[in-house]
């Protein structure tokens, strides 16, 4: 083997090390997701019902897809209250 290969190249940061040691300004991260939030809740009010109803009409899937991903991880249902559920979604 060669040399180098026998031998650990040292790392660039030791070990509690910061690369940014001046890191993220405070608040920045909050700042961004404030800012998404205020520009998606004026977009909902203004459009809100009526974009869930054209996804619901248009793509099913991706609408199922959203209310799954919002639903608890477990959730106990009865075979009437699914079925109720299909017929309205699915005005079956």
């Amino acid at each position: 083997m060669s040399e180098t290969t026998d031998q650990k190249k040292p790392h660039r940061f030791q070990p509690g090390q910061s690369g940014n040691p001046g890191g993220r300004p405070k608040g920045a991260r909050h700042k961004l997701g404030e800012a998404f939030l205020l520009a998606l809740q004026k977009d909902f009010e203004q459009h809100g019902e009526e974009t869930i109803a054209t996804v619901r009409d248009k793509k099913p899937d991706q609408y199922l897809k959203v209310v799954a991903s919002i639903l608890p991880k477990e959730l106990e249902l009865s075979e009437d209250t699914v079925q109720n559920f299909v017929n309205v979604v699915f005005k079956a």
